[in-house]
């Protein structure tokens, strides 16, 4: 479990990680994909259990997260496996699972 000091490092670098997403930064957001990814199919198949739906409910995640870029925030952090995840707030997830 990592201490306090490491969350603390790696929350703000999860801030700077998403004001180079609202700024555009195409880099930034696949560092954000490549990260998140695994996590949010893994919790869509939870809730769908289908691969395909689950791989379209997150395909459509990380669509809304770029097409609302500007105004996406990072709120809190949930613990995973012992690291934090930063909770995407506006993500969709929500509302493409009850679109299946």
């Amino acid at each position: 479990m990592p201490n306090k000091s490491q969350v603390q490092v790696e929350e703000r670098a999860d801030r700077e990680l998403f004001a180079r997403i609202r700024q555009g930064n195409e880099q930034a957001f696949r560092t954000l994909f490549d990260r998140f990814y695994q996590f949010l199919l893994t919790v869509a198949y939870g809730i769908l259990r289908d691969t395909e739906s689950a791989t379209d409910v997150v395909q459509e995640v990380f669509f809304q997260i770029w097409q609302k870029r500007e105004t996406i925030e990072l709120r809190s952090c949930l613990p995973e496996k012992g690291h934090h995840q930063p909770q995407l707030e506006s993500s969709q997830l929500p509302k493409a699972v009850r679109l299946r």
